[in-house]
């Protein structure tokens, strides 16, 4: 399995749009400015027509809401060894803006079970 800190923020923020359950995000319009502080990248996470999309190098004037952390942050959130929450609470990441909307949407992304049956008899 890849590492965390070997897999890009693209290719995490894809993974979140596959995660995203379409049906309880029809006709909601979310528009998050992401920052990771630490590695100076800036993403849109745009969540619209059930669907997210997520754009690099781009900021809206008026988001929903912005996020800040560093990318170790996000490691430690994706490795299990930390809470979104427990971030929040001790600086370490920030949330400016419509935060109930931002939990709707962390809300509407699925789990999967890591080991799931491809073929079943």
């Amino acid at each position: 399995m890849m590492s965390m800190t070997a897999m890009s923020i693209p290719m995490f923020l894809d993974y979140l749009a596959v995660l995203l359950k379409g049906p309880e995000a029809a006709g909601k319009h979310y528009q998050f400015n992401v920052e990771f502080t630490d590695v100076r990248e800036r993403y849109l996470l745009e969540v619209e027509n059930g669907v997210l999309n997520h754009t690099a190098g781009v900021r809206v004037d008026d988001p929903t809401a912005s996020l800040s952390l560093e990318r170790s942050s996000l490691d430690a959130i994706v490795l299990g060894e930390a809470e979104f929450v427990d971030l929040l609470a001790n600086g370490r990441a920030t949330v400016e803006g419509d935060t109930d909307a931002f939990k709707d949407f962390v809300q509407m992304l699925d789990s999967f079970e890591f080991w799931f049956d491809i073929v079943t008899p």
